[in-house]
């Protein structure tokens, strides 16, 4: 949870807390990963100078991603780090779970 800001930096909101239900259970970017497989899902339909915007895009998610990392782990300490133990940044991890 986290104020709209920059590729520069990230701002967190006052009352924020680290969310690791939904989509963020599976991985820690699900927006970024839905950016990058529209990104490519158009680079297939048009197949033009798309796939530079493409190649681009997803460097900056990865540098805005590092920078949110930064900020999360300074915030949420060791909670942040057992998070990132258990779940992958960028590719989902779909597992059965035993109860």
């Amino acid at each position: 949870m986290y104020k709209t800001s920059s590729g520069f930096g990230v701002q967190l909101n006052i009352e924020h807390r680290l969310v690791t239900h939904g989509p963020f259970a599976l991985m820690r970017h699900p927006l970024y990963l839905g950016l990058q497989v529209a990104a490519i899902g158009g680079l297939l339909l048009y197949r033009t100078w798309t796939f530079v915007f493409v190649i681009v895009n997803f460097l900056a998610l990865i540098i805005r991603a590092k920078r949110e990392e930064e900020a999360l782990a300074m915030e949420f300490g060791e909670q942040w780090e057992e998070y990132t133990r258990h779940v992958p940044a960028w590719i989902p991890r779909f597992r059965h779970k035993a109860k």
